[in-house]
């Protein structure tokens, strides 16, 4: 079992309440939380009163106001300061809901197969696997290149920043983010997934429902 202490990221960008609620849920359920080493936010935006209040709920955090702008610019910066192997990312709008062991759970999953180095706890469907090493069910990715209706997003390429762990030398070798991208178009996130998919890597995720997305259609960016 990987039982390397990991390092935890998030973006946020002047959403104050969504970010206190995702927070307290997630410092509520994760069961595994001496797991973390090092807790790095990533800030684009939001007030020195609302950056006051997040650091006086949680005194823990590190707090960063990204010196660019978007949110691939954040993700660009708050990837580089990461310095454990894998780390478990998420944004500010994600409420977690089930009293479990996430990183463990998620490393594990990890270590079933080699080509998994993103897993995540959101539960999409895919090609149902049992692990030999530790037991664990969880869903495989699978891409098509199109949607069937379904809720198992195979017109992605399977890479994610839904909550999770992320292999941080595989990050590193995907490349930055491009931040010169269309505002009319969210097209940035496109290019490391897609080389994620090519160089064989696989994504999986959770079987059972942990994570409620609360931001949906009410993001800052317009990107």
């Amino acid at each position: 079992m990987i039982s390397k202490r990991i390092t935890f990221t998030m973006t946020t960008c002047r959403r104050l309440e969504f970010f206190k609620r995702s927070m307290a849920s997630f410092v509520a359920t994760c069961q595994d939380l001496p797991l973390i080493s090092r807790w790095i936010v990533m800030d684009d935006g939001s007030s020195d009163a609302d950056i006051h209040q997040m650091q006086t709920l949680y005194p823990f955090l590190e707090i960063h106001k990204n010196k660019g702008k978007g949110q691939a610019s954040a993700l660009n910066s708050l990837f580089d300061m990461v310095r454990t192997e894998w780390f478990f990312h998420t944004e500010d709008d994600w409420l977690y809901l089930r009293s479990e062991k996430y990183i463990t759970k998620l490393l594990a999953m990890c270590q079933e197969d080699s080509r998994i180095r993103n897993a995540s706890l959101r539960n999409w469907e895919g090609l149902r696997c049992h692990g030999d090493k530790f037991g664990i069910d969880y869903n495989m990715h699978e891409y098509l290149g199109r949607g069937d209706g379904s809720k198992n997003n195979c017109q992605w390429y399977g890479y994610s920043l839904n909550p999770g762990i992320q292999h941080h030398p595989t990050v590193k070798m995907l490349g930055k983010y491009r931040t010169d991208h269309p505002k009319e178009c969210r097209r940035w996130d496109r290019v490391p997934a897609k080389r994620y998919y090519l160089l064989g890597y696989k994504s999986a995720n959770v079987i059972e429902r942990h994570i409620d997305h609360i931001g949906h259609g009410h993001s800052i960016y317009q990107d």
